[in-house]
């Protein structure tokens, strides 16, 4: 389960930032650098969801 979550908030809003290239002063160097941090703080924001789901379950 941990799995199946991990995919679904990791790459959330992606290709979100493709859609605003017109829009941004020097595209060339400022989306792909908002791709890297889209998905880095995505990582770490599943990350943080998942230990709480898995404490949230765990009968301590």
């Amino acid at each position: 389960m941990a799995a199946a979550l991990i995919g679904l908030f990791m790459f959330f809003g992606f290709e979100a930032c493709g859609n605003v290239a017109e829009e941004v002063k020097n595209p060339s160097k400022k989306i792909p650098v908002a791709m890297i941090l889209s998905i880095v703080f995505g990582a770490i924001s599943a990350i943080i969801s998942i230990l709480g789901y898995l404490l949230a379950s765990a009968k301590i």
